[in-house]
């Protein structure tokens, strides 16, 4: 499809081309890479593939397991349970752990990174420990205090996010995505909150979708991938990495 001309293209709040990513693949390695030149060493942990839901999978990933990021295509189904879901929610508002770091997606094609965002936030925020510098450490300490939507007005306005991402897409050998593949598939994360409950974080939503308790973040997100979006879409077409302690070598 060709470029819209100038006068048509659209221009976000700064005046700029409304930003519109090349995907991420939903690949472990180039993950990775990508979060060490956001900022974030991944010497102690990093992302690593889920190959299953079932026990025999749960129990190759590495222990202290802090956040599972899911891909999977957005269907018909997906839109339905999801107007569904809203309206529930704006009917009977959900309790939700206010310490969450949670950050809308107004970049096109930007689930991905959005999704790392959300593992990163909720791990800064239960390790005391976890280090963060360069554009990771300058995008939280700018979020001080903002809102959800306006996160998402700090990711807009940067150019460096814009050139590491493309940079990260083009170095992953595979990222068949540079035109339009994966465009129908998202990236949400699921963490364990303070309060000890599961939340589901997807930057296309108002706000984190409250499961219920946790006993185990592994064990209960794969759960509620099963029962919520592997019973709708017999596609096959997910695919699941978890933010853990780095496995040995």
């Amino acid at each position: 499809m060709a470029a819209l001309s100038e006068p048509e293209q659209q221009l976000n709040k700064y005046g700029k081309p409304k930003r519109d990513f090349v995907p991420l693949e939903s690949n472990p390695v180039a993950i990775n890479t990508y979060m060490n030149s956001l900022g974030c060493d991944t010497s102690l942990y990093e992302w690593c593939e889920l190959l299953s839901c079932e026990e025999w999978a749960q129990g190759m990933v590495p222990n202290n397991r802090l956040a599972v990021m899911l891909n999977f295509p957005i269907t018909d189904a997906v839109i339905a349970d999801e107007a569904a879901e809203r309206e529930r929610i704006a009917a009977t508002p959900q309790e939700v752990d206010p310490s969450l770091f949670f950050c809308n997606q107004t970049i096109g094609n930007a689930c991905g990174t959005v999704g790392i965002i959300h593992a990163i936030g909720s791990a800064r925020n239960s390790l005391k420990d976890f280090l963060l510098d360069g554009w990771f450490q300058q995008f939280f300490d700018s979020c001080e205090g903002k809102s959800p939507m306006e996160r998402a007005e700090v990711l807009e306005a940067s150019d460096e996010l814009e050139e590491l991402h493309e940079a990260a897409a083009a170095e992953d050998e595979s990222n068949s995505s540079a035109v339009d593949a994966n465009l129908n598939n998202h990236f949400i994360t699921f963490v364990q909150g303070k309060d000890g409950c599961l939340y589901e974080m997807d930057g296309r939503k108002e706000w984190p979708v409250n499961h219920g308790k946790c006993e185990d973040l592994l064990s209960d997100a794969s759960r509620v991938i099963q029962e919520k979006f592997f019973a709708r879409d017999p596609s096959g077409l997910f695919a699941m990495t978890v933010y853990a302690s780095k496995g040995s070598e």
